[in-house]
């Protein structure tokens, strides 16, 4: 199993931040449940990638760490966080969890940062990233560029982007929808992280509001971490 000498019941200041963000969407009980829901399932994960020079192999034990969502994805980083503070090391389970960071998150392979670990920084490569997405994604989008162009651009930060993309009220320009099929936002994170797994079928409707509107709460649980990166 995983290493379990301890863990933080209580989220670290960063998750507790998005969890108040998100209390205008769900009660404070129910709110607790998911966020106690989601560590379950981190907590549950036995992929045992130390045997495996590709994490991407440990198929089974990825699909039900997907289950965390996207809101999740703090949640993971904190794992990851914690691993390299106690073994000083980048582990196969960082990599493990990075790899669920990355297919949730829907980021371009070469989007981070040291592939998951900058030796020597105090911030981790997801919080490098988050942070520097805080300069690029709003000059992306306050250039001379098409929207074509700026979606582009915006692809390499995947979910993050449509933190800026939306308004406060969950809704994106109609113009910016096509973002979340460019991203593979119609697709399950398991049928992008395993496509061959996928039978065929023909392309299928998708809404993109419609699917904000599912993901609002947990685009606030992501939009409080990636707020709080640095700040501290």
């Amino acid at each position: 199993m995983l290493r379990k000498s301890w863990r933080i019941l209580v989220p670290t200041l960063a998750i507790l931040m998005a969890v108040l963000l998100a209390a205008i969407l769900l009660s404070r009980h129910a709110l607790s449940a998911r966020v106690q829901e989601m560590q379950a399932i981190i907590d549950g994960l036995d992929p045992n990638p130390g045997f495996y020079s590709n994490v991407t192999v440990c198929k089974e034990e990825a699909k039900k760490m997907f289950a965390v969502g996207i809101g999740g994805t703090p949640l993971l980083i904190k794992e990851i966080n914690e691993i390299v503070e106690e073994t000083g090391s980048f582990t196969m389970h960082c990599a493990f969890y990075t790899f669920g960071v990355q297919v949730l998150l829907c980021l371009d392979a070469d989007a981070l940062p040291g592939g998951g670990y900058v030796k020597g920084e105090s911030l981790s490569s997801f919080e490098l990233l988050f942070q520097q997405a805080k300069t690029e994604i709003p000059e992306i989008l306050q250039s001379h560029k098409s929207v074509e162009e700026k979606m582009d651009d915006l692809s390499k930060y995947g979910v993050l982007s449509l933190l800026y993309l939306t308004d406060e009220k969950g809704h994106i320009p109609k113009e910016y929808e096509p973002y979340l099929t460019k991203i593979g936002l119609q697709y399950s994170p398991a049928e992008r992280a395993y496509p061959s797994d996928s039978a065929a079928a023909n392309p299928r409707a998708f809404d993109a509001q419609k699917w904000l509107k599912e993901n609002r709460f947990d685009l606030e649980m992501l939009r409080g971490f990636a707020l709080e990166v640095g700040s501290e």
